[in-house]
């Protein structure tokens, strides 16, 4: 009040310093905001992009129910569906190479007299399967048929059954559930993530058991898919008229695994964003009072010669070194926090030094575009309107 009244010097250090205070506060918040959307933006590529060990482009997987016919549908289905145009592939199963909806279970594993208390996630798949997903062997063969009994594992279960060469472990039997299906070990498959990158490899084991499908993966040649999935829909509805036809692409079920750090990576944008707003309201504020308060000087700086990229120059200098100490400031608390967040995953990547370089000249662009608006206005008004008092 006494400002606006005249009655107190305009440049009072205590205002001034109060305001650097609040513009450097404003760019700390704003700065660590957009350090953690820089790292967040990296680790959701890296959990859609990074690879987990199995395709999942182009492939679209449609649930079924159960009936007493379900082997000869099966049967049906799969020749049905190879022969439409944009099919490549086609596998029968019980489970996604990674689901939220895994089914563990113990073994008896090499005859012995009781389950072990190492479980497994089980999956029932057709021989089909790991050519349709990609999923590599480091060892011994696939499944011949649906009905064969036998057994497949992954590297990760090969590990926790005591074992490190592949070979060695081939012929081993497995006896699930008292004999309910019991087989040898004819392959080794290489490790995949089934629950995501959230956690490590978990151990898995596959048979085939034409009664415990219920799920077809589809894999869809590029350019077809509407045409192929409607004609899908028409041969569902014709086998299954009283079940709702409902298909889902792989790619994106496995991006619902990442659903809370999704959410939480927009909640992180929006704040940024208001953060970088307010923070440029502040800039803009201080450039005002810092405009009105210099106007003098500007005039006597035009008279003598300034261009106006010297003025801007001049009322740039201040504020890039208060984003400068904002920085400083916000680098190691945007570390701490970002650090701790990413030791909730097995699988993250690493904090570079880049990301701060471009947090802080990102920063810096957006607050030299809210200070020169003012500063060329100063720079381009009449010195002698400003001068003609004295």
């Amino acid at each position: 009040i006494n400002a606006l009244k005249s009655r107190q010097a305009v440049n009072s250090s205590r205002g001034i310093s109060l305001r650097r205070a609040l513009v450097i506060f404003q760019f700390v918040i704003a700065q660590g905001l957009i350090i953690g959307v820089i790292i967040m933006v990296r680790q959701m590529n890296y959990f859609n992009n990074g690879s987990m060990g199995f395709e999942k482009d182009a492939i679209v997987t449609v649930s079924y129910p159960w009936d007493s016919a379900v082997s000869r549908k099966i049967d049906f289905l799969r020749d049905k569906l190879i022969q439409m145009p944009g099919v490549k592939d086609v596998s029968f199963n019980s489970s996604l190479p990674a689901t939220d909806e895994n089914n563990w279970s113990d073994f008896k594993f090499d005859h012995a007299a009781k389950s072990n208390e190492l479980y497994s996630i089980m999956k029932w798949v057709d021989p089909q399967y790991l050519k349709l997903y990609g999923i590599g062997l480091v060892a011994g063969r696939n499944f011949i048929s649906d009905t064969a009994h036998e057994f497949l594992i992954n590297e990760e279960l090969m590990r926790k059954l005591g074992y490190r060469e592949p070979g060695a472990i081939l012929n081993k039997e497995i006896d699930l559930w008292n004999g309910f299906v019991k087989g040898p070990i004819v392959g080794v498959v290489k490790d995949f993530h089934s629950t995501g990158f959230k956690d490590n490899y978990s151990p898995v084991l596959f048979s085939t058991r034409k009664n415990a499908y219920n799920n077809a993966a589809i894999k869809l040649s590029s350019g077809h898919a509407p045409t192929t999935l409607k004609a899908i829909e028409t041969l569902w509805n014709q086998e299954y008229p009283d079940y709702v036809f409902e298909y889902q692409f792989l790619d994106e079920a496995v991006n619902g695994f990442y659903k809370q750090e999704t959410e939480l990576f927009q909640l992180y944008k929006i704040f940024a964003g208001i953060a970088i707003f307010l923070g440029c309201l502040g800039l803009y504020g201080l450039a005002s009072f810092m405009a009105v308060q210099r106007i003098k000087e500007v005039g006597i700086r035009k008279v003598l010669g300034a261009t106006v990229n010297n003025i801007v120059a001049l009322f740039s200098r201040e504020f890039i070194i208060l984003i400068g100490i904002a920085f400083l400031i916000a680098s190691p608390i945007a570390w701490y926090f970002m650090d701790k967040w990413l030791h909730d995953y097995v699988y993250r990547i690493d904090i570079s030094w880049w990301i701060f370089l471009i947090a802080w000249l990102l920063a810096a662009v957006i607050a030299l575009a809210t200070i020169s608006v003012q500063a060329i206005k100063a720079a381009m008004s009449n010195p002698v309107k400003s001068l003609r008092t004295e």
